[in-house]
This record gives structure tokens, C-alpha cells and sequence, in this order.
């Protein structure tokens, strides 16, 4: 079964061509850009040269896959209309991943022992939106869902998860690859990056899993994940607590 793979919530951004079976994907294809505002202009040729390349129609597809972010505001709205008019017109299932997921996935590594893993990128000045889970080995459980907080907030989190789950230390990831200074911390932190195709696979290896048990999203009601609401978002949300 032939995926398509759109990933546009960072830079790099880019478009691949997955074969999945059942729970296990292997890339095909992809192109990666590395511009920060070439996104609008070579999206849409990026996505007809893999599909060119690996001799598919787009109506041919068996499935999309999209990174809902959180991510560039822009970015995400691209990637997510053009997975959504796809999958509308041509009736192909769609499946959504946080890209805050992907980044886990892609440097999640077996040999890591008992260790808290931490995928986080800036938002607003001072803050960080950030996911938190307890791995051992290869094997990750969610401990906290995606949260806005400041660093010694974050720091502080850290802290009592670690005590709690006898972790030895704390991977942490950032889909920008941006350095995360916390406060001093009696806990050990070590960063990661990925690269862009690491992060295509584990797209595809997250869409073959929700494809196996027939998990696909809806494509009308499917919305990105923003860093942050924007101005007119606060206010209404706070007209609204009144």
C-alpha cells in the first residue's frame, strides 16, 4: 500500500512516498527542502515529483499522512489543505500525527535503558510547549501530554517524573533542534537531533500503525496543532471564561 508522507511543521519540510504493510513502512522516496520560506512556492511541485518518481496517480494512494505540528502556523495549514483536499477528492483514508510524536519516535532508541523522554519547542518568550514519556527501551508511555510551561516549570516536572519512575536520565528533542538550557538540575539531560528522513520513517512507521487497526482520522474536523493560540484566540477564550 503506497503513503503519502507530508511533513511541512519545521524546517526542514519536505514530501515522501511510503510502501506500508500492516505495521511496518519502508520509504520509497522523498524530497527535503531546507528553505524557511520556500514552503508556498515548491510544495506543490515537491509532492508531484515523489509521486512521479515513484509512478503513482494521486488518486492511486492508499493513504496520507500529515504532521499536525505544533509547528509553523503557515506551514501546518499548507500540509494539512493539501492532505485534506487529497483525501477528500479521492476518497483515500488520512491519517494525522503530532509531530511532537514523530520526534519521539524517530530518536527512540532500544539501547536507552529507563529514561524520561522530552520533545519540546519554543512558543511564547519564556515558554515551551512540550510532551513528556517514560521509556524503557524501545517502549514509550506517555506520562504528559502536550503542555505550555515555563523552564523552571519544565525543570520542575522533570524532576519529580524522574524520582517517580527511577529514570536515570532525560533525552530531549526538539523538531527545530533547538537547545533546551533549563535551571540547574540534579537530572541528566541529554539532547538529540534527528534527521529529516528519520523523521519521514517515523511518519510512516506512526501511519502504518494507525492503518493496521483502521484508525484514520476525518478529514473535515481534523485541525493543526498550534506552539501557541494567537492574540484574537486568547482574547476570545478569555471573553468567554467571563
Amino acid at each position: 500500500m503506497k503513503c503519502l508522507l507530508l511533513e511541512t511543521s519545521c524546517v526542514p519540510w519536505g514530501v515522501g512516498l511510503a510502501e506500508v504493510d500492516a505495521d511496518k513502512a519502508r520509504l520509497l522516496g522523498h524530497i527535503e527542502d531546507e528553505g524557511a520560506r520556500t514552503l508556498a512556492g515548491n510544495f506543490i511541485n515537491a509532492m508531484d515529483g515523489v509521486l512521479r518518481e515513484g509512478g503513482i496517480a494521486p488518486a492511486a494512494l492508499d493513504a496520507i499522512a500529515v504532521s499536525l505540528g505544533p509547528g509553523s502556523w503557515t506551514g501546518l495549514r499548507i500540509g494539512l489543505t493539501a492532505a485534506k483536499t487529497l483525501a477528500l477528492s479521492f476518497q483515500i483514508p488520512l491519517y494525522g500525527i503530532p509531530t511532537f510524536d514523530v520526534v519521539a519516535k524517530a530518536i527512540c532508541d532500544a539501547r536507552q535503558g529507563n529514561k524520561l523522554l522530552l520533545v519540546q519547542a519554543p512558543c511564547r518568550p519564556g515558554e515551551r510547549y512540550a510532551k513528556l514519556w517514560h521509556c524503557r527501551g524501545a517502549e514509550c508511555d506517555l506520562l504528559k501530554p502536550e503542555w505550555i510551561g515555563t523552564l523552571p516549570q519544565i525543570s520542575e516536572m522533570l524532576t519529580e517524573a524522574s524520582s517517580a519512575q527511577n529514570a536515570t536520565g532525560v533525552i530531549t528533542a526538539s523538531p527545530n533542534g533547538g537547545v533546551l538550557d533549563l535551571p540547574e538540575t540534579d537530572v541528566a539531560i541529554e539532547a538529540r537531533k534527528s534527521t529529516f528522513v528519520q523523521r519521514l520513517q517515523a511518519l510512516a512507521d506512526l501511519a502504518a500503525l494507525r492503518l493496521g487497526v483502521a484508525q484514520q482520522d476525518d478529514a473535515l474536523a481534523l485541525q493543526p496543532i498550534y506552539l501557541a493560540p494567537s492574540a484574537a484566540e486568547r482574547e476570545y477564550y478569555a471573553k468567554q471564561q467571563q
